[in-house]
């Protein structure tokens, strides 16, 4: 007859392993409505599914392979399932994860025992206990940083789930084919070295995976950061650079000026737009710019160039390392692309524009800032010649 507490240690280690088997669970799944009442019910079940295990194995004597099917894994399985976030392959990785690592530590508890041989029970409780201890102490950040990233990242988790199952069940296998591992204890050092193999798998992987929620937050801080970039850079009616971009940007340009073999510097304005406000209203003028900023996007495409509109109606545009007659080639497209817009009434749209070009080698003494200067002064003796034609005609 078995002494009760020879029948009695034996399921209390079960016992041990099913509870801390759920305990990392808990600790790893990302859960819907985390709320006290929610947390009742899951650690109510969790108890529920402990005593089950217990009054099945010790008082009904089923078999501890059966009451684990039964009393523990499907009930958890369903358990955690309705309470879970992730009701995908993030949620089927972890339960599968979790039980591999109990079915490595359980077979170094028992292996052990079994080399003890008459204190085997009491190494393999002590030992057991000890190493879901460290696991449970030394991996509380991981666990929290996972469940953390199964809400941030929502793909790429279908491959390490099915590799899991495959080394879930390649222990399994391994465990009990072609009979159980307890009664071929010559072939225990092999598979505690396949489990510690698993083992440092499921480390790297942890590892991986936080990396992984690095890089998404980081990548979350990018995209704000482009989003401030864009807030602070861009100017909001047309799209284009503002004018704090543009002192940025000719700044740098002239910390790099010599490694550009030239640049030229081009200053647009659009004539008559206060009359356009005047006739058609704001929401027109504004329309206006965005048309005209579109089309100088467009006839400068093929240089990549900088375009700011830098204040009202004025645009700068700098090419870098074009000829002069490019340049001047590419402000004849834009005199024709302007062709196409027009203002409310039919009648079109004309700009004045002026350009500098500069050669860095040849023209040290003369900075962006100034280029700008006498392109803007061009502009306005093309502006003025405008406007007294202009006048000229409506006489």
């Amino acid at each position: 007859e078995i002494e009760p507490m020879e029948k009695l240690l034996p399921i209390l280690n079960d016992l041990l392993i099913v509870t801390a088997n759920l305990i990392i669970f808990t600790r790893m799944i990302s859960w819907k409505n985390p709320n006290l009442r929610n947390k009742i019910i899951i650690y109510t079940g969790c108890t529920i599914i402990i005593a089950a295990y217990f009054l099945a194995t010790y008082f009904y004597d089923v078999p501890a392979s059966l009451s684990a099917a039964l009393c523990m894994t499907f009930p958890s399985l369903v358990l955690f399932w309705i309470f879970s976030e992730c009701k995908d392959s993030r949620f089927f990785l972890t339960f599968c994860f979790v039980d591999t690592v109990s079915l490595i530590i359980g077979f170094f508890g028992r292996y052990a025992g079994v080399l003890a041989g008459r204190v085997g029970i009491y190494v393999s409780f002590f030992l057991t206990l000890f190493l879901y201890a460290a696991i449970i102490w030394f991996g509380r950040n991981y666990f929290k940083k996972y469940s953390e990233l199964l809400r941030v990242k929502k793909a790429g988790w279908t491959g390490m789930m099915l590799s899991s199952f495959l080394i879930y069940f390649v222990l399994i296998f391994t465990a009990a084919y072609p009979k159980p591992l307890i009664q071929r204890i010559e072939y225990g050092p092999s598979y505690a070295l396949f489990g510690l193999v698993v083992l440092s798998c499921y480390s790297v992987f942890i590892h991986s995976i936080i990396k992984t929620k690095k890089i998404s937050e980081q990548c979350v801080l990018l995209e704000k950061e482009k989003e401030f970039h864009k807030i602070a850079y861009t100017d909001t009616v047309t799209g284009l650079y503002n004018r704090v971009y543009y002192v940025e940007k000719i700044n740098d340009l002239e910390r790099n000026i010599s490694s550009y073999q030239s640049l030229c510097c081009i200053v647009i304005d659009i004539n008559d737009f206060k009359s356009v406000n005047d006739r058609f209203g704001h929401h027109i003028g504004d329309e206006t710019l965005r048309q005209v900023s579109q089309t100088i996007q467009e006839a400068f495409n093929d240089t990549t160039p900088y375009v700011f509109r830098v204040g009202g109606d004025e645009f700068f545009v700098v090419l870098i390392n074009v000829s002069e007659a490019f340049a001047q080639k590419k402000l004849e497209e834009l005199d024709f692309r302007m062709q196409q817009v027009r203002v409310p009434d039919g009648s079109f749209v004309n700009l004045a524009s002026g350009y500098k070009y500069l050669f860095p080698t040849k023209d040290a003494a003369v900075n962006l800032e100034s280029a700008f200067v006498l392109a803007d002064k061009e502009m306005y003796k093309n502006k003025n010649a405008y406007k007294q034609n202009h006048s000229v005609s409506k006489e």
